[in-house]
């Protein structure tokens, strides 16, 4: 497998099964995964003329500390914070002394080749399912990117971002906070139209992966994903396809849940074949669960104006406009 393939981004909706898509490839001897980066979407300088060199430094930073991300969910905060400084200081080259190299069209390769060449891997896969609504700022960046992009039943994916929150500890307690009907609604519109979108306009370099087939014969799914990136077909090592529920209890959406996904998102999403469940909400949950969004609003606009290196303002304007 050539290190001078195409860019190529692992991308979808939450909770469709990028995850396990992402550890599966991983162990590929050619393929180094990263995740979750955030390079193209919230990390990205907003410019894509050259950066100051300590700017081209903390982005290529950025992109090696969070390199490893993947494999750090179960680890408490402390010993995640203490992984990434360590390996931001070991992974991130040096910056390029030319403008015309400090630009992130030449520092995000640059810092993939860096992290696949210390895993011994011939090239790195980028791994953020959020990119998806990116797809226009990576397309002009990298004309040739190709992206494989993860969808699921949006009640079903729902059903699984909501109770993240039911785990232990700190991540548990943040996955809590940030969920709210309308939020999650809004990131599921966002994602079926900027997928429709992709495939109309780039769908030679586009491998949609829907989370059934995954169920159905992962390996078949494994072997489609490695032929698109033009690496040698292996049988990979793959863990049984997550659950949210791996003790069997699987609790429902509430009312209010499906009311906000059939009004925001249901309509982005009927291409993909998603049919419509009645809410049965009514006046009090609905005006319940809104009064519930301003609270969560105020949290989550904090949130990403801390996270996000371009702008608040830039920020979302690429999620309304796709990129």
């Amino acid at each position: 497998m050539s290190a001078d393939a195409p860019p190529a981004f692992i991308v979808g909706l939450a909770r469709s099964g990028t995850t396990w898509l992402a550890h599966a490839l991983d162990s590929h001897p050619d393929i180094a995964v990263l995740g979750e980066t955030a390079a193209m979407g919230r990390l990205h300088p907003g410019t894509e003329g050259p950066l100051p060199p300590h700017r081209a430094r903390a982005y290529m930073e950025g992109i090696a500390a969070r390199s490893r991300a993947l494999y750090e969910a179960e680890m408490a905060f402390a010993a995640q914070e203490t992984a990434r400084a360590g390996r931001a200081a070991r992974l991130t080259p040096p910056v390029p002394l030319a403008p015309e190299d400090r630009t992130a069209a030449a520092l995000f390769p640059r810092a993939l080749a860096a992290v696949a060449q210390a895993q011994g891997k011939a090239r790195a896969v980028e791994k953020t399912p959020h990119h998806l609504i990116w797809h226009r700022r990576i397309a002009r960046t990298f004309p040739d990117a190709r992206f494989v992009v993860c969808l699921r039943d949006p009640y079903a994916a729902m059903l699984s971002y909501k109770h993240q929150g039911d785990r232990r500890g700190r991540e548990g307690r943040a996955a809590a906070r940030s969920y709210h009907p309308i939020g999650f609604a809004l990131v599921a519109r966002a994602s079926f139209k900027a997928a429709r979108t992709l495939l109309a306009e780039r769908g030679d370099r586009v491998l949609l992966v829907r989370d059934r087939e995954i169920a159905e014969a992962p390996g078949e799914v494994l072997a489609r994903v490695q032929h698109f990136l033009g690496a040698e077909v292996r049988a990979l090592t793959h863990a049984p396809v997550n659950s949210s529920f791996p003790e069997g209890a699987r609790p429902g959406l509430a009312p209010a849940d499906i009311f906000w996904l059939n009004l925001i998102a249901l309509p982005s999403a009927r291409w993909y074949g998603v049919r419509r469940r009645a809410s049965g909400a009514g006046v009090r949950e609905v005006a319940a669960s809104l009064a519930a969004a301003i609270p969560w609003a105020v949290f989550t606009a904090g949130l990403k104006r801390r996270e996000q290196t371009m702008g608040f303002a830039a920020y979302v304007r690429g999620w309304v406009a796709g990129g």
